[in-house]
């Protein structure tokens, strides 16, 4: 608990930047569609709905101001119906395809997504590799992005959960 107030009290530190929201995303009209499959029990519609959205998702690609929470819809959609296995390939495409330095707030902001999925699923290992390489990325940048302090939070979450209270310590301000 500790770990988890002094993080948060380094996060109030930061800087706040604004975000770039859009009211309509680019997937919406197929994301509706595929919930509706989904609720009428066409799981066959749906699941080629859902990978309707990823194709408008990654068709936009990375440069689009709506994509991270594209990929999310894509993520959700495929997994509620096909399972979080089949819809892994979204979020590695995804992160593939945000070419640093270039999309590096978005590149982040899915990697602290994709970790926060993987630590839910119980696949820990794989949780901590990404939500590691998010906060390395982004503590080799001159300056921190808006999604640093998620990423830190995160991890210091998932290695407290697993029992590793001296490592979440590590990434409590002031850490080595």
């Amino acid at each position: 608990m500790p770990t988890r107030l002094a993080i948060l009290l380094t996060l109030l530190t930061l800087p706040a930047s604004g975000q770039t929201t859009s009211s309509k995303h680019s997937c919406d009209s197929s994301f509706e569609k595929f919930w509706k499959a989904r609720n009428q029990c066409d799981f066959a519609a749906a699941r080629t709905l859902a990978e309707r959205v990823w194709d408008e998702v990654r068709k936009a690609g990375p440069a689009a101001t709506d994509y991270a929470d594209g990929v999310e819809s894509a993520y959700t959609a495929l997994a509620s119906i096909a399972g979080s296995l089949p819809a892994e390939r979204i979020y590695v495409d995804a992160i593939a395809a945000t070419e640093l330095p270039r999309y590096r707030e978005t590149h982040l902001k899915l990697l602290g997504w994709f970790g926060d999925h993987l630590s839910s699923l119980r696949q820990e290992v794989k949780a901590e590799r990404i939500l590691s390489q998010a906060v390395e990325l982004d503590e080799a940048s001159p300056d921190h992005s808006r999604f640093f302090g998620y990423a830190l939070v995160s991890l210091a979450s998932l290695k407290e959960r697993l029992g590793l209270p001296a490592d979440a310590e590590k990434l409590s301000p002031g850490r080595q």
